[in-house]
């Protein structure tokens, strides 16, 4: 019977620590609870601050985009200088230069790779050039590929 006493001291002992130890955790968790709706209170009210100066920023530039569209509305356009016209005019020229390139560039490609399968389709696969032709063909295409991720990513850099 002393042991059983002992026994279920040790245990109301155990049991007490725990819920002490579980009530200080569930005091922590409150306060922890507490600051964070605190915290989201104050956010709440920076967001609708930012919202309301944003509200207004768009008003008042709609009014002053109004403003200055209607005062330049009766000024002509100011003529552009010689030189202005001619980079104007080169801008144009090296654009439309560049779509051509790119259009010849586009069907000089379809027509190599139809030719390679057409000469792939007829050649003797026993001949020693056609192992020559192919890897020949392989590696162009290998090429193209490079060069088109090349002008992809050349083109992601310059424009970050």
């Amino acid at each position: 019977p002393r042991e059983s006493i002992h026994e279920r001291k040790a245990v109301v002992s155990t049991q007490s620590t725990w819920g002490i130890n579980n009530g200080n955790q569930v005091i922590g968790l409150q306060k922890n609870v507490q600051h964070m709706r605190t915290a989201q209170r104050k956010l709440d009210m920076t967001f609708d601050k930012i919202k309301s100066n944003h509200n207004d920023f768009l008003k008042n530039l709609g009014d002053i985009e109004k403003e200055v569209g209607s005062a330049n509305s009766g000024l002509p356009t100011p003529p552009l200088d010689r030189d202005q016209a001619d980079r104007e005019a080169t801008y144009k020229l090296a654009e439309q230069i560049d779509l051509e390139l790119t259009s010849m560039l586009t069907k000089l490609n379809d027509t190599v790779k139809k030719l390679n399968s057409a000469s792939e389709k007829s050649l003797d696969p026993r001949n020693p050039m056609s192992s020559v032709i192919k890897i020949s063909n392989r590696l162009y295409e290998s090429l193209l590929w490079a060069d088109e991720k090349a002008i992809k990513y050349r083109w992601k850099s310059e424009w970050r």
